[in-house]
């Protein structure tokens, strides 16, 4: 247990005393080289890192949730998990349930080495305040996704979001040193 400052108690929802937990997540090596060189780039340690890309993924989701058709597309989801666990998940009613839920083009979600094959894989360790992972877990259950799918969607999501916000800084800082450097028009 560690004590974490008030003000990041506050944005993962905990109080006081904070039991971590650690994580072991595959993924994708390019995701990997993606986050392990971003990390760097900024002096993060990766682990610290990972951290924080979890938790802007996982931000980055909940907010998503405010939007009407987000939140009807999880409620259905949802509904459809639960049907699919009260017949049993090797019916093949479960199957249509599955379908219907993921739309006509839907396509399975890989499991183990065959989603990775493309450049193989890594395992990560990853410490999460203990709260946290379980919000993650039960929303992972809720739409009938394992945690580390949500994990890695949370790291893309997140790699995502980071990446955004230093393209919109460079930006602006470029305009603003252009703007600097711009003869004055009112001489």
């Amino acid at each position: 247990m560690c004590r974490m400052p008030f003000g990041i108690q506050w944005l993962f929802g905990l109080g006081g005393f904070v039991r971590r937990v650690r994580v072991a997540l595959r993924v994708s090596r390019p995701l990997f080289e993606h986050l392990v060189d971003a990390a760097a780039e900024d002096g993060f340690s990766s682990a610290i890192f990972w951290q924080v890309i979890i938790l802007l993924g996982w931000v980055q989701e909940c907010l998503e949730l405010e939007k009407p058709e987000a939140q009807e597309e999880f409620l259905r989801d949802a509904g459809i998990q639960r049907k699919v666990e009260s017949v049993g998940s090797d019916s093949p009613l479960a199957a249509t349930l599955k379908a219907m839920g993921k739309g006509a083009s839907a396509h399975p979600i890989p499991r183990g080495p065959e989603r990775h094959r493309l450049g193989g894989s890594k395992i990560i360790l990853v410490r999460l305040p203990g709260r946290l992972l379980g919000k993650i877990e039960r929303h992972a259950r809720l739409i009938g996704a394992t945690r580390t799918n949500i994990l890695n969607h949370l790291l893309e999501r997140g790699l995502l979001l980071y990446l955004r916000s230093q393209l919109a800084q460079a930006k602006t800082h470029h305009q603003a040193l252009k703007n600097a450097n711009a003869p004055d028009s009112s001489d």
